[in-house]
């Protein structure tokens, strides 16, 4: 029983696989089908792409030069509003009579403003309108109150420009003469 099971069998050498598969360029030029994206563009194809990316580039850089001139004026700009403040100790929290005194100033940063309207308010009513015509800088203040107006109330400012609102307000507590303890 021990003999080889394979005796007497014939072999047939198997064919080597080749390593790599076959390549466009392995493959004869006549033995292909013409692929008409190998062939070089004509000519007049050449020049409308020339022209088309020439086209491109000018008008990339006519947005660029728009954008840059856009962002120069708008940083040139810078900010533009007023200041509205009150002097400090210009006004007291107790009426010299039925009378506010107290001494305001405006001060414009970047451009100036067409407008500037100040309205004067005591609680919520108008006491005063003012166009000052451009005309800023301190000034000095003498209001006269009507007698409906309820104590404790503030005295506010509102400066109105072409920039925008600011205000600023101060109380009044009373009348000079009603409260002993005065200022």
């Amino acid at each position: 029983m021990g003999g080889d099971r394979w005796a007497g069998m014939e072999s047939t050498p198997i064919p080597q696989q080749p390593s790599r598969l076959p390549q466009a360029d392995d493959i004869k030029a006549a033995d292909r089908p013409e692929d008409p994206d190998d062939r070089p563009p004509a000519k007049e194809n050449q020049a409308l792409d020339a022209r088309m990316v020439k086209n491109a580039v000018i008008i990339s850089c006519i947005i660029g030069v728009l954008a840059a001139a856009y962002l120069v004026y708008e940083t040139s700009r810078g900010e533009n509003y007023a200041a509205l403040y009150l002097i400090p100790d210009s006004y007291s929290n107790y009426m010299d009579g039925n009378n506010v005194n107290f001494t305001y100033g405006i001060t414009q940063y970047g451009r100036r403003s067409d407008k500037y309207i100040l309205s004067v308010y005591m609680g919520d009513q108008l006491i005063a309108t003012r166009d000052l015509k451009q005309k800023i800088g301190v000034n000095e203040v003498v209001l006269k109150v009507p007698e409906d107006v309820k104590l404790p109330a503030a005295v506010k400012l509102v400066l109105e420009t072409d920039h925008g609102t600011t205000e600023v307000h101060f109380w009044i507590k009373g009348r000079k003469g009603d409260n002993e303890t005065g200022q």
